[in-house]
This record gives C-alpha cells, structure tokens and sequence, in this order.
C-alpha cells in the first residue's frame, strides 16, 4: 500500500498530456464457462436435485481463455489471445511486435511518444523485453505498484472483444 502510494504522489504533477500518453495494458483470463471459484447451494435433504444446483465443468483446463489487451487515450487497441494459456518473456515479446505495434500503427503514435504500462511480472521485467523496449525506443513506466488494482475500463475492453468473438 505504501509503494502505490509514493508512486502516486510522484506522478501526481504529471499533466493531462502526459497521462493522455500512457498505454496501459495487461493480460487476463475468460471463463468460458463461468466462475472458478466456489459456489455453495444450499438444499434439504429431502429435496430432488436441481438443475441451478448443477455446474457444467471441462476438464484439463479448457474452457478459458487467456487475452493480453490495451487501452490508450484514443481508444482500446488490440487484444490477443494467448494460445497455450502461458506466456513467458519470448511470447509477451511477440505480443509486443505484432499486437501492440499494430496498435500503435492504427492510432499513429511514435513509439518515443507513449509511455508504455505493463506490470511488474517477472516476463516484463526479464532482460530481453527490456532490452526490446529500449531498442524500440519505449518509454516505460518501470515502477508499476506490484498488485495495483485492475485497470477496469480495459478488463471491460477486453470482455466485450470477447462477447463479440
């Protein structure tokens, strides 16, 4: 809580143009078929089975889907899916290349004019994607609070892309 809060006070004199240059972006997973969590139905014994007590299941971890997405001040980007569910710092860096270069391509922005947000995991903060942001000259916002609250607007993005699939 501490570290969000230092990180907020530092950027709190930056400007409604240098907010408008910021790229956020993450990844999410998609139940295709609902909640992972728990539900809890409660019944008498007595009483028959009922089909809102039943939940379809797959197995093997099919059944969702895992989407990396961005939003820019002018609009949402484009989103991917991550095929295998997993992605390390070669894939993320491939997202990088094609998806969000696409992206940048579509709204005419410079790669030296954004500021790009990705979290702290450990595949945006391996070598080669930093040294893949700095050879295409990205300007990154490096000290992203670890555990920062979900950028709603782009989950929200990233379902509705989704929705419509």
């Amino acid at each position: 809580m501490q570290h969000r809060l230092e990180w907020a006070k530092k950027h709190q004199d930056w400007t409604v143009e240098e907010w408008r240059k910021v790229v956020f972006s993450d990844e999410t997973k998609i139940n295709v078929w609902g909640s992972d969590g728990c539900k809890y139905y409660w019944k008498r014994p007595s009483d028959p089975l009922q089909p809102h007590h039943l939940e379809f299941t797959v197995k093997h971890g099919a059944g969702k889907l895992m989407m990396w997405g961005c939003i820019t001040s002018e609009g949402p980007g484009y989103a991917c899916q991550i095929y295998d569910g997993n992605m390390n710092a070669d894939v993320y860096q491939h997202i990088l290349d094609t998806t969000l270069r696409d992206t940048m391509e579509y709204y005419n922005f410079n790669w030296s004019n954004i500021y790009f947000q990705h979290d702290n995991d450990p595949k945006h903060k391996a070598k080669s994607t930093i040294a893949w942001l700095d050879n295409h000259q990205v300007r990154y916002i490096s000290d992203w609070p670890a555990q920062s609250p979900d950028w709603i607007c782009e989950r929200f993005t990233v379902h509705i892309l989704y929705i419509n699939i």
